[in-house]
C-alpha cells in the first residue's frame, strides 16, 4: 500500500488487525473502510475557524496533510498519536493542544473510542482555510470494492 497526494479529503482511515501507533504511509497492511465514519463540523466565529472531527473508534487514522499557515489542534476528548513531519510526537489525552507550524505534515491516529480532535485555524488571511498537499491511502480492492478515499478500518 502507498500514500498518494490528492485534491480533497472525504475521511479517514483505520488499519485492520495493526495496533494504533503512527503508520508508516509507504508500507501500510491492507486497509478496509470504516464502518463508523468520523463525523465532521465546520464553525466560523470571530476570525476563527473550526473543524471538528468526531471519531467513534479507536485505530482510526485520519489522513496526513499540510496548511501553508501554523495552526493550533485540540484534542477535546479520548486521546490519539500525533505525527508531524514523520515524527511520532507521542499520545495527547484530552485536554490536550499540539501545535502545527506552516507547512507541517500532520496525522492523526485514534487511541480511544469517542475522541474529538479539534482543528483551529486564525482567518486572518481570508475566509477559507487552505489545505497545501493531502494524501489519501490506498485500500486494497475487496469487501468495499473500491480505492479509498474515506475512513478506514
Amino acid at each position: 500500500m502507498t500514500a498518494t497526494p490528492c485534491d480533497t479529503c472525504q475521511g479517514c482511515h483505520v488499519a485492520s488487525d495493526v495496533a494504533p501507533v503512527i503508520p508508516d504511509l509507504t508500507n501500510l497492511p491492507p486497509l478496509v473502510l470504516a464502518a463508523s465514519q468520523p463525523v465532521e463540523g465546520v464553525h466560523h466565529y470571530a476570525g476563527t475557524f473550526v473543524k471538528s472531527h468526531v471519531v467513534a473508534d479507536a485505530g482510526t487514522i485520519l489522513p496526513q496533510h499540510l496548511h501553508p499557515f501554523p495552526h493550533l489542534t485540540f484534542i477535546a476528548s479520548g486521546a490519539c498519536r500525533v505525527a508531524r513531519d514523520g515524527e511520532d510526537l507521542g499520545e495527547f489525552h484530552a485536554p490536550a493542544a499540539v501545535h502545527i507550524p506552516a507547512f507541517a505534515r500532520h496525522l492523526f491516529v485514534t487511541l480511544e473510542p469517542a475522541t474529538t480532535i479539534l482543528c483551529i485555524h486564525n482567518l486572518a488571511d481570508g475566509e477559507t482555510v487552505e489545505i497545501a498537499e493531502e494524501h489519501h491511502i490506498e485500500m486494497q480492492t475487496g469487501s468495499a470494492g473500491h480505492s479509498a478515499q474515506p475512513a478506514y478500518s
